[in-house]
């Protein structure tokens, strides 16, 4: 996984909490391994944001296809 922040800003009050957004991406047990890694994101940042699911073949390598989306949530982690 892999993850990046965004200049987006929610205020909560008086605090600014930036939106993350990550991208999640398998190809070796697609659906066990995305399920997993969502249902930790949700251990410590929830409520989610998941985009849709998309489909796509493996570039650069001979290998199954990949399952790829966008979760996004909002934290006050550094």
């Amino acid at each position: 996984m892999s993850a990046s922040s965004s200049s987006a800003v929610k205020n909560r009050g008086t605090v600014e909490v930036p939106r993350v957004f990550v991208s999640i991406g398998s190809n070796i047990e697609k659906e066990k391994n995305i399920r997993g890694g969502i249902i930790q994101l949700r251990t410590y940042y929830n409520p989610l944001t998941l985009s849709t699911v998309y489909e796509s073949e493996a570039i650069g390598f001979n290998g199954a296809s990949f399952y790829n989306l966008v979760v996004a949530f909002d934290t006050e982690d550094p």
